[in-house]
């Protein structure tokens, strides 16, 4: 069966927006906090989490090139951290997004898709 590219983007979408009773209370905001942490601490799981999220948008990208809104090259762990650390602080009314909404509109807007 064949998937349109759109409805894999929603997929995706709700697979990230959908949050779990557990974290349900977790924003944009926290997982902004976690990333200003010192690297031995929470900074550990906000580089999970960027490379979890822009790898899952890479595999999307690749398999339906039409869905792709980040068009991002090969980041290092503290350049990615610091994208989105400064865009939250350029963007402070966002704090309120899930973590995986704020992660897509401050990567596509630093590297958006032609």
């Amino acid at each position: 069966m064949m998937y349109r590219p759109k409805f894999l983007l929603l997929v995706v979408f709700l697979i990230f927006t959908l949050k779990p009773a557990a974290s349900a209370n977790y924003l944009f905001s926290d997982l902004v906090s976690q990333c200003r942490l010192p690297f031995q601490s929470g900074q550990l799981f906000c580089a999970g989490y960027l490379a979890g999220a822009l790898e899952m948008h890479r595999l999307t990208r690749n398999r339906f090139p039409s869905a792709a809104v980040i068009c991002a090259p090969v980041l290092k762990v503290e350049e990615r951290k610091e994208i989105l650390v400064e865009w939250a602080k350029a963007h402070p009314e966002h704090k309120d997004l899930t973590p995986p909404e704020g992660v897509m509109r401050a990567f596509s807007e630093k590297f958006p898709c032609p």
